[in-house]
């Protein structure tokens, strides 16, 4: 698998070929969103059995442990959200199963994002139990534990949001199915089906 990492952060790595270099992407909130609706989960969908992803939902907050309190750079209404997404991957850790409700969130603006009808509606879309995600949310203990370990999942040296790793290294360029299918195919993978037919005859070549 190739291995992806998000911050937000999406990691992404190859596995089935072997324990590939991770992958960080952190960026504003507009840009955020376009990259996982429009590039993250297509690529996803298309050919998400070669991809070892790791998405994590914190951004640029600042956390202080002595207070115990996490400041984000969009105010409450991103830390809430982040606390809604890292409670549907502490519950739901399958990337099949968390990815479509983060895809969902993706897709709304910061104004439904302050209702909770929005985050009941996205679970529901994914097919995920939202009363267990909220009962997470709620739960300010387990709220507060999954802030401190993604918080630790996110790199020191991420410089905006997302920040996107993809085999080990931070990408930052525009064709990123086709880029991700070329990695697999460097590390000794066969480009499977979802792959651009582009990008196969590129990797043949190469």
């Amino acid at each position: 698998f190739i291995s992806i990492w998000a911050v937000m952060i999406v990691m992404i790595s190859m596995e089935s070929v072997r324990q590939a270099n991770s992958k960080t992407v952190h960026n504003a909130e507009i840009r955020r969103k376009a990259f996982i609706t429009n590039d993250l989960f297509p690529a996803f969908e298309a050919v998400g059995n070669i991809m070892n992803l790791t998405f994590v939902p914190y951004g640029n907050a600042q956390i202080d442990m002595d207070a115990k309190t996490v400041t984000c750079q969009h105010g409450d209404t991103e830390c809430s959200a982040n606390t809604y997404e890292q409670c549907a991957i502490y519950k739901n850790p399958a990337t099949a199963d968390h990815l479509p409700f983060v895809n969902c969130l993706s897709s709304k603006g910061s104004a439904q994002l302050r209702l909770n009808s929005t985050f009941e509606e996205c679970a529901t879309s994914a097919g995920l139990d939202f009363d267990q995600i909220k009962a997470c949310h709620d739960d300010e203990d387990l709220a507060w534990s999954l802030q401190v370990e993604f918080a630790g999942l996110t790199p020191d040296d991420h410089q905006y949001t997302p920040w996107v790793v993809l085999d080990g290294e931070v990408y930052e360029s525009e064709d990123f199915l086709g880029d991700l299918c070329k990695a697999y195919v460097k590390n000794g993978g066969k480009a499977p089906k979802g792959c651009p037919e582009a990008t196969k005859l590129r990797c043949m070549k190469d």
